[in-house]
């Protein structure tokens, strides 16, 4: 797979299942998410739209039903980070079990206007190149998110 790349996501379902591997293996089943305005659901509806619709999306208003809702078999999966469903089992005792490998990575970073933005992004690209080249990304990727995502 080689290098960790940004913002994996992948696939959440229940511990013991293993018939899940990839959105193709949705067919018929249910996928849930708490909102329509995270990455996690766009990527999942995209590529739903894109094969035919093959699985259910159902929402829940807050985590500890969304969990509830694997657990129970009212849904079957969802879609987020690895550390985003570590900390649902942990807080929520959910019983997720990560899918490997990810469904999809993100590399993209919207932080400039493309008009006005171009002299705070030189100096924030130098500022975070000499960041990289002297390991404190990489240190504070290990530290906060809990592996290395800094671009290769």
């Amino acid at each position: 797979m080689g290098a960790p790349r940004a913002f994996p996501l992948h696939l959440g379902v229940r511990e013991g299942d293993f018939s899940i591997r990839s959105f193709a293996d949705l067919k018929g089943k249910t996928v849930v998410f708490t909102t329509t305005t995270e990455n996690e659901y766009y990527v999942a509806n995209k590529w739903n739209e894109e094969h035919g619709r093959q699985f259910k999306i159902i929402f829940e208003s807050i985590y500890a039903l969304l969990c509830e809702a694997i657990a129970s078999g009212r849904a079957d999966a969802t879609v987020s980070m690895i550390r985003s469903l570590e900390n649902r089992n942990k807080e929520y005792n959910a019983r997720i079990r990560i899918v490997q490998p990810p469904v999809n990575y993100s590399d993209a970073y919207y932080l400039f206007n493309k008009q006005t933005g171009a002299e705070l992004q030189k100096t924030l690209d130098a500022a975070l190149k000499e960041l990289k080249d002297d390991g404190t990304l990489k240190r504070l990727s290990l530290k906060w998110l809990g592996g290395d995502f800094t671009a290769k």
